[in-house]
């Protein structure tokens, strides 16, 4: 019974062989300054946006915990009570309230007129932040809320860095490509008369 031939194996590793012709083509007579230019000017855009991408990473992070601590801070001078609508909500233009009854920590009853939900009717249960004296407070900002604003922060950073990485490797390219094409001129001006019989 005939077997399956085993699959042409290359005689030199494929890293070599790159290698190899990266060697070859810096030998090419062709090959001139620019091009090595070119390679380095691709290789450190790469390596910039890499690195603008973990800055970014890093301070979304940072600010993240930030942002949890002081959470935490300002949730530790708040009381969180339930309260109670006396009428259904009043719309305004930038917002929906309505007045509420609450009791602080210490019994003592209380009410005001409260930010709350469109939809909160007469009697609906709510729950409220208040401060030491009794007063409505903002309530402070949940995770999720806390990890929209930094992912929008961090990768509008992320996206202004990659703008200005991305125009400086475009003007650094035309500069290379006017000196490029500048330089074939005068060697043409050279070679042209010797090319074309003209003298």
């Amino acid at each position: 019974m005939a077997t399956s031939a085993a699959a042409p194996q290359p005689s030199v590793p494929a890293r070599r062989r790159r290698l190899s012709a990266a060697l070859a083509r810096h030998r090419n007579p062709l090959h001139r300054r620019s091009d090595s230019l070119r390679v380095w000017l691709r290789i450190v855009l790469a390596l910039s946006l890499a690195v603008a991408a973990g800055l970014c990473t890093l301070l979304g992070m940072t600010l993240y915990r930030s942002d949890r601590a002081a959470a935490a801070v300002t949730a530790a001078q708040l009381h969180h009570v339930q309260a109670v609508a006396l009428t259904g909500t009043t719309q305004t233009s930038t917002d929906a309230t309505a007045l509420l009854r609450w009791a602080d920590p210490n019994g003592h009853p209380d009410q005001g007129t409260v930010s709350v939900p469109i939809s909160t009717v007469q009697g609906e249960q709510l729950q409220i932040w208040i401060d030491a004296q009794g007063h409505p407070a903002t309530a402070p900002a949940s995770a999720t809320e806390a990890a929209g604003n930094v992912a929008a922060f961090s990768l509008g950073i992320l996206a202004g860095s990659v703008l200005l990485l991305t125009g400086g490797y475009s003007v650094a390219r035309q500069q290379l490509d006017r000196r490029t094409l500048r330089a074939w001129e005068r060697e043409w001006d050279q070679v042209e008369p010797a090319w074309t019989g003209r003298h």
